[in-house]
């Protein structure tokens, strides 16, 4: 079996590293960090995740206007996209999920939004 591509988009560092340990362990997934949110679309261009987890508050571009770029990037426009944040609220037309949130939950949101092999 292949692993799905999933690209975490976070300016924090521990708890999306850890993230990242805890979903590969439980699930066949090849996971990328990025923490900086000016390279979020270069990074989606050459990994081409399947589903992309993305902060919302993130300094210079936040998640919406990350989504934004994603959207009008030709390969990489239908690429699924859930947003995570701990203070913002949910923006129209995307799957959301509150930091913390137990992974679990993260896994079913992720599974939900993975396209079909």
């Amino acid at each position: 079996m292949s692993k799905r591509r999933i690209l975490i988009v976070d300016d924090e560092v521990e708890a999306p590293r850890l993230l990242k340990r805890l979903l590969e362990l439980k699930r066949p997934y090849e996971i990328v960090l990025e923490h900086d949110s000016t390279r979020a679309l270069d990074v989606a261009l050459t990994f081409r995740p399947e589903v992309i987890l993305l902060d919302v508050i993130m300094p210079d571009l936040d998640g919406g206007d990350v989504a934004m770029q994603i959207r009008r990037a030709d390969p990489v426009r239908d690429t699924p996209i859930i947003f995570v944040s701990a203070i913002a609220q949910p923006i129209a037309g995307y799957p959301f999920l509150n930091k913390p949130t137990p992974v679990e939950k993260i896994i079913e949101c992720i599974e939900e939004n993975l396209p079909a092999v």
